[in-house]
């Protein structure tokens, strides 16, 4: 499963802001955790977020929440979901007036309801890899 670095979430939100990293002030460290909780495991060793939607819906949150970067943590968090299923072969659809209700949920960890949104936003063959 294709992951998003810590690096790369930087890029993506010099993207949204056209702004270059070295303006601004970004905690590099709780960046890189961002990035590495959707990949953590159990005691047992089973990963707590199984499939690319539950990850992509937890990193979403995460950005949305712990507010890592200047400004357009919000739009950051939306782009990382999106870039994050579509690495992995999930293709969207007709998610544009929607995506007020994914940010709110995505600013109320609610993982759950995030997968189900998601879900339902898919293109109707959903994977196509």
């Amino acid at each position: 499963m294709n992951k998003l670095t810590a690096e790369q979430l930087l890029l993506l939100n010099q993207k949204i802001t056209a702004e270059d990293a070295g303006d601004r002030q970004v905690n590099f460290d709780e960046l890189k955790e961002i990035s590495d909780i959707p990949y953590q495991k159990d005691e047992e060793l089973f990963y707590i977020y199984r499939t690319a939607v539950e990850k992509a819906a937890k990193l979403g949150s995460l950005i949305a929440i712990r507010r890592p970067f200047d400004t357009a943590n919000r739009e950051t968090a939306v782009l990382a979901l999106l870039t994050l299923l579509d690495i992995n072969g999930y293709k969207m659809t007709n998610y544009g007036k929607d995506i007020d209700e994914l940010c709110a949920l995505l600013e109320e960890d609610l993982i759950e309801s995030t997968c189900k949104w998601i879900n339902s936003h898919l293109h109707e063959d959903g994977y196509t890899n």
